[in-house]
């Protein structure tokens, strides 16, 4: 550990490798709005990543009490070099310049011991004021394809400190009608142990196959390592629906500071006219709210889409055609609010790299060249 005092009796310490940190982790779990992906946990879960993943976490405390800091993912690319990059981060107890400007001076510290080629930071939407402060710092928005990608644009967000009867108002008028439904259908519903975990999965991937679109877990054995590593700590829920004792759908929910995030689902598409899915969703939400939670949070929504069914809007085939447009609609209609993520922002670690990344992702140089190449070859 790395451990540097400040003025006002501010402290930085640094923290590298995947190994547990209590103080910072117990921090992260009290925060509204946080993300699991923050924790010292997250990092012990993927420590055997094949992309060759590091950590590096930084904690600001102020008068001995932890106020702020961040987790950074360092992967390195054989022949290229190493990116750090954050994932809905940082994390703070208030959101104030001057921790902005801490976060901000630590980065740049970590972008030269580090040795990287640049630095990636994808805020967390409770942060939007930071955007502004990091440009200010001469960090940018990130090129269209830099790595890390990262899929979650927006998300929708259910108050869950309305009543029971104001969060089914809420819902759009089908929802309601086929929760009702669902219902009336009887199946049961229970919290899932260890044990279950490969039968979610299996749902899981029949989802995915269902779709058209390739899991983002790849492995059982992920999910297997967060329950160890989380569950014990009241992180993380799977949610389970049964008929005849038989699973019929699940979710795999993440759940620290004030928020439930419905990360995972699977389903086998039975009883799609009973509205058993819609019905258990609405149990996983009430669940959420008993548990004391006060977000529900539908975790990944295209933004575009969501804008335009809110709006009342009409929507082109084209945006129909969309992979993510039954999904974004399915999530829409529980009510909520949207809610944009401020997006990824970088610094570079000198101005011959920014060219070398403009050229890659702004102008899309290498798919010119290839295709170049194609029309040269055809030719010959």
């Amino acid at each position: 550990m790395y451990s540097e005092t400040l003025l006002n009796d501010v402290t930085i310490e640094r923290y590298k490798g995947s190994v547990p940190n209590p103080d910072w982790d117990n921090f992260v779990s009290q925060l509204p709005d946080v993300s699991y992906l923050q924790t010292s946990a997250w990092s012990m879960v993927n420590d055997n990543d094949p992309h060759q993943q590091s950590y590096t976490r930084v904690v600001i405390k102020e008068g001995g009490g932890v106020v702020a800091g961040f987790q950074l993912t360092i992967r390195r690319y054989p022949k290229v070099g190493n990116i750090g990059f954050i994932i809905q981060g940082p994390c703070l107890r208030h959101p104030e310049p001057k921790y902005y400007d801490l976060i901000a001076a630590s980065l740049k510290k970590l972008l030269k011991s580090e040795n990287l080629l640049y630095l990636a930071i994808c805020l967390n939407y409770a942060y939007t004021g930071l955007a502004e402060h990091l440009e200010s710092r001469k960090f940018f928005k990130a090129f269209t394809g830099m790595p890390p990608i990262i899929n979650t644009k927006a998300t929708v967000l259910l108050d869950l400190t309305l009543s029971e009867n104001e969060l089914f108002e809420q819902l759009d008028a089908g929802r309601r009608r086929n929760v009702r439904k669902g219902e009336k259908f009887k199946f049961d519903t229970r919290l899932g142990t260890r044990e279950d975990i490969s039968t979610f999965y299996s749902l899981m991937l029949h989802t995915c196959n269902q779709r058209g679109v390739e899991p983002l877990i790849e492995n059982v054995d992920y999910f297997y390592s967060v329950w160890d590593l989380f569950h014990a700590k009241g992180w993380v829920t799977l949610h389970m629906a049964e008929v005849e004792n038989r699973c019929i759908c699940s979710t795999f929910c993440y759940h620290l500071g004030d928020t439930y995030r419905s990360q995972h689902w699977g389903w086998t598409r039975e009883f799609s006219k009973e509205r058993i899915a819609e019905s258990f969703i609405w149990k996983d939400i009430l669940l959420a709210k008993n548990m004391g939670y006060k977000k529900y949070d539908c975790v990944q929504v295209n933004p575009v889409i969501a804008e335009k069914i809110l709006s009342g809007a009409e929507l082109s085939d084209q945006l129909k055609s969309l992979q993510d447009y039954g999904v974004t609609d399915f999530k829409v209609k529980w009510g909520g609010k949207l809610v944009k993520y401020p997006g990824k922002y970088v610094i570079f670690r000198n101005k011959f790299v920014k060219c070398g990344c403009y050229f890659l992702f702004k102008t899309n140089f290498c798919m010119k060249l290839v295709k170049r190449i194609k029309m040269m070859t055809a030719m010959g």
